[in-house]
């Protein structure tokens, strides 16, 4: 699993981004703030659309990552097929 330097670094960047859209959800939830629904739902979407990207490349070959096109980037996006909620 993730042998590949590139599919490391493309995994590491996503959970990285994903940790700070969870920190800055975070900060807008606590009390006294206020946060209109329309934007907790588009951080939301944007977060785990980067901690579905990381789980769903962490196979993919190097190749297979830098040929991936638009379509496929978005597929990788998705929410998992092969991880069940704990």
């Amino acid at each position: 699993m993730m042998d590949d330097y590139e599919v490391r670094a493309h995994c590491s960047y996503n959970l990285g981004d994903a940790l700070e859209d969870l920190e800055s959800i975070n900060e807008l939830v606590r009390p006294n703030i206020e946060i209109h629904e329309e934007d907790f739902r588009v951080r939301m979407a944007h977060l785990y659309w980067h901690l579905n990207s990381a789980w769903n490349s962490r196979n993919l070959s190097s190749d297979e990552l830098a040929a991936a096109d638009g379509e496929r980037i978005n597929e990788l996006g998705k929410f998992p097929t092969d991880l069940d909620p704990i």
